[in-house]
């Protein structure tokens, strides 16, 4: 069956490429649904020749297997079968099928993820509809679809989300911990969406909710969901000292008015400044560097302070020459006579 089919796709594609539709759609079922161990190339081309010669069909077959595999088992995997032909249909179809009243939380927060991963701005848009409603039976789906939401699509859902975090605490706590369960120390996906001082809030709220002085010792390799915690929230804290961006200095001056006693910070500061003056440092032309060497009357000028520095030099060299030995101080006044005495040019 499935394993003839690829091997005639590798050996004679052009027989392939002739199959006409109504061959295509008796193979559509175990083109999408046949067993494997790890997806190549190969399949990929069958699904995709297959979606080009019967989309419908293979609409349809996606949706009934999507539906069947998520009662067996709460979660998905069949779905990520298309994501190489992903195209509007896809997309549609995924999201009502997510949004299937008899969908579980994983199957739900498995499809919107995907669309999300694909860019889909509607499927971000609807997680932070279904985030928003936490009440009751809800709780469970919104925690779950704030989780994909703030991973994947944090620029979307930032703003909508973080007023909920902040004004349900608890909700806030499922949320953080179903997280860093997830991701553990690789923050990168929510990090790089939100701004310095967007991440420095993350962190404090993070830290009030779960201070370090409240960390569990460990005693073995084992990691429980707090110590998840504690590695996400530390890496918050790596990720905006190492990030180089502009405004990370504000950021890191945010976070330690909010935890004065934290002496650790001031070191943290020092490593931020280091870090922002390298992504920042613009170094000299070997031109420039050139004609400083050549002629000692130049000075490179590359900051503020320099140039109140080369100012002051000149200024200084100006004061020397009024009042040297042979002084000029008298050259910049004029003499009207005894009477009337000496007044500037």
């Amino acid at each position: 069956g499935y394993r003839a089919l690829r091997l005639v796709s590798g050996v004679e594609p052009s027989w392939i490429r002739g199959l006409a539709s109504v061959m295509w759609q008796r193979w559509v079922p175990i083109v999408l649904a046949y067993p494997r161990t790890q997806t190549v190339q190969g399949d990929h081309d069958l699904v995709s020749r297959a979606y080009a010669a019967c989309p419908d069909r293979v609409v349809s077959a996606l949706a009934a297997l999507v539906e069947a595999e998520d009662k067996a088992q709460g979660g998905l995997s069949y779905n990520d079968r298309v994501d190489h032909c992903w195209d509007a249909r896809l997309g549609d179809t995924l999201l009502e099928t997510a949004m299937s009243p008899t969908r579980s939380v994983r199957g739900m927060t498995d499809l919107l993820d995907q669309g999300m991963r694909h860019g889909e701005r509607r499927f971000a848009e609807r997680a932070t509809m279904l985030a928003r409603a936490f009440e009751g039976d809800e709780r469970e789906k919104a925690v779950a679809v704030a989780t994909v939401l703030l991973i994947r699509a944090a620029d979307v859902g930032w703003e909508t989300l973080w007023p909920v975090l902040q004004a349900d605490l608890a909700f806030g706590r499922d949320v953080v911990s179903t997280i860093a369960m997830r991701i553990f120390r690789n923050v990168a996906p929510i990090a790089n969406r939100l701004s310095s001082l967007a991440l420095a809030d993350l962190y404090i709220w993070t830290e009030t909710l779960f201070p370090k002085a409240d960390d569990p010792k460990r005693t073995d390799a084992l990691m429980s969901g707090r110590d998840c915690v504690a590695a996400f929230r530390d890496a918050l804290l790596d990720h905006l000292r190492f990030s180089g961006a502009p405004d990370v200095l504000a950021a890191i001056e945010r976070v330690a008015s909010a935890f004065p006693q934290d002496s650790s910070l001031a070191f943290t500061r020092l490593v931020v400044r280091r870090a922002v003056l390298r992504e920042t440092w613009l170094p000299p032309t070997p031109e420039e560097l050139l004609r400083v060497a050549r002629d000692n009357r130049i000075r490179l000028v590359q900051s503020g302070e320099q140039l109140l520095d080369v100012i002051v030099e000149s200024l200084g060299r100006l004061d020397a020459e009024f009042r040297g030995e042979t002084p000029t101080v008298r050259g910049v006044w004029d003499y009207r006579g005894p009477e009337q005495g000496y007044f500037p040019y």
